[in-house]
């Protein structure tokens, strides 16, 4: 097993571990945010890339971007996290 770190802020989550070899980004959707997918990304693509559930067994960095707010005009002109309008 190895340690990993984890940097949440208004931008980004990371998850690193001491050593990794690749990473993983994963760009959620239109008005959702990183941690709503944070729990899918510690499950199902770290099975599927690495064959570990768990994310100490594994050498994943995973970085989950946040998308800026903005207005939509497919959503009524509406402010929401949205990589483009």
């Amino acid at each position: 097993n190895h340690k990993y770190t984890m940097e949440i802020n208004e931008k980004e989550i990371i998850l690193t571990p001491e050593k990794h070899n690749f990473t993983l980004i994963w760009i959620h959707g239109l008005n959702e945010s990183p941690q709503a997918h944070l729990r899918y990304i510690l499950t199902k693509p770290l099975l599927e890339v690495t064959g570990s559930l768990n994310l100490e067994l594994c050498d994943v960095r995973v970085v989950l971007p946040a998308a800026p707010k903005r207005n939509v005009t497919a959503q009524g002109n509406s402010e929401m996290p949205s990589w483009f309008d």
